[in-house]
């Protein structure tokens, strides 16, 4: 191995770096991997080589299916939204709600999607998640909202006014009041 400049560097290496540089040769120069080779041959190290190889091929097979498993939950959860948007309904529920809504669900058998990104619908308004029910499912699912008494349940609709929203309102306008009264505006 005269004249290669990776071969005294690597008469120091483990076996195991000599087969990382084997493996992953395209990160490396070809003649690194010439002499990772040479050195592996030279202190008969390739069984070790052959078993690096096969968890390299087994990690890349996993990595490989993993991304199809991700491709395929989005699939699916892209055709499950489009199948409850489509025919049915949507509540949004408070996250302190959800446990005692979906157990409440269980009970009745009532089938149902839910949107696994919280959602809200205004800044000053607490997280929700998002329930999709098919239309047949509507009044079943009234009852249970009014069971257990959610205070912010919003079918399907734009919400009103909270009093918090009040409260601010009175606030500005007292504070207009006071600049203004301040500024001999008055």
């Amino acid at each position: 191995m005269q004249g290669n400049r990776f071969y005294p560097l690597f008469m120091h290496y483990k076996p195991k770096q000599l087969y990382e540089v084997v493996v992953n040769n395209a990160d490396f120069e070809k003649d690194a991997v010439d002499a990772a080779m040479y050195l592996i041959e030279e202190q008969s190290l390739q069984g070790g080589l052959k078993l690096a190889i096969a968890r390299q091929s087994e990690k890349a097979e996993k990595e490989k299916q993993e991304r199809i498993d991700i491709e395929k939950q989005k699939h699916e959860h892209l055709q499950n939204v489009a199948e409850f948007q489509e025919d049915g309904i949507v509540f949004s529920v408070p996250l302190g709600d959800v446990k005692q809504f979906e157990d409440r669900l269980a009970e009745e058998g009532i089938e149902f999607y839910r949107n696994d990104k919280l959602e809200s619908f205004d800044v000053d308004s607490a997280p929700s998640q998002s329930y999709y029910f098919n239309k047949r499912y509507t009044s079943e699912v009234n009852v249970i909202v009014r069971e257990i008494e959610m205070s912010k349940v919003i079918p399907n609709e734009k919400k009103v006014i909270k009093h918090m929203e009040i409260y601010v309102l009175v606030g500005v306008v007292i504070m207009i009041g006071v600049v203004f009264k301040l500024l001999n505006i008055f």
